[in-house]
């Protein structure tokens, strides 16, 4: 209950922020984009000067990224559910990735049970709850590793564990709080985004690491 109040908490605070803060960002853009295409009229040939606008516009779309990102905090997830492969919908989710994965020296390892049974999910929110994970996971190995999704059941749950052999989860950081991160530049969003989807599809997550020797973290969904 605790924790289901937590999330509603934090979703309201997203609507109010995105409310506030949305309209000031979208007429900041618009402005820079007026001002750099007068520029362009004028022909104002100051490099210093074109620099300095187009640095806060991309800095400005930046926010506007956080902004989507954070927007996704909705007090409610509303849920599309349908009974899905889970292994599907992992295959599905990194098919588009691996190329990726492969040039950043990545090794991507499926292990999943043979016949797993169907769950009731969100198959687009699903994705983006491994999307999330995995995309943690091979920024946490900046120099290549493994990337390994396993899938199993257990008491009644199907169990997705998504492991890497990074630099791991320092022991003195909450990660599921709102801002906490531990990469430079992080948005300290995703995790807690994550942990709100899982939670409205009444299932858990939590992880174990080590720093230095990587994390896994483990998704149980109740099946049908």
């Amino acid at each position: 209950m605790q924790e289901t109040e937590r999330l509603a908490f934090l979703g309201t605070r997203a609507a109010v922020f995105a409310h506030e803060v949305g309209n000031p960002i979208a007429g900041i853009l618009l402005s820079l984009k007026c001002v750099e295409s007068q520029f362009k009229k004028q022909e104002v040939n100051d490099p210093s000067l074109i620099s300095m606008i187009r640095g806060a516009i991309g800095e400005i779309d930046r926010l506007g990224s956080l902004l989507k990102e954070f927007r996704s905090l909705a007090p409610e997830q509303t849920l599309d559910l349908e009974c899905t492969d889970l292994v599907k919908i992992a295959e599905e989710a990194l098919a588009l990735e691996m190329i990726a994965y492969r040039a950043a020296g990545i090794t991507v390892k499926f292990a999943f049970e043979d016949a797993l049974p169907l769950v009731r999910l969100d198959t687009a929110k699903i994705k983006q709850v491994i999307l999330n994970l995995c995309k943690n996971a091979v920024e946490a190995m900046p120099n290549g590793g493994c990337l390994t999704l396993k899938g199993y059941r257990t008491r009644g749950m199907v169990v997705l564990e998504i492991s890497d052999d990074g630099v791991g989860v320092p022991d003195d950081v909450n990660i599921f709080e709102l801002f906490k991160t531990t990469k430079r530049g992080g948005t300290g969003l995703g995790l807690p985004l994550v942990q709100q989807i899982v939670s409205a599809h009444n299932g858990t997550i939590d992880y174990r690491s080590e720093p230095g020797r990587g994390a896994t973290f483990k998704v149980s969904l109740a099946h049908v």
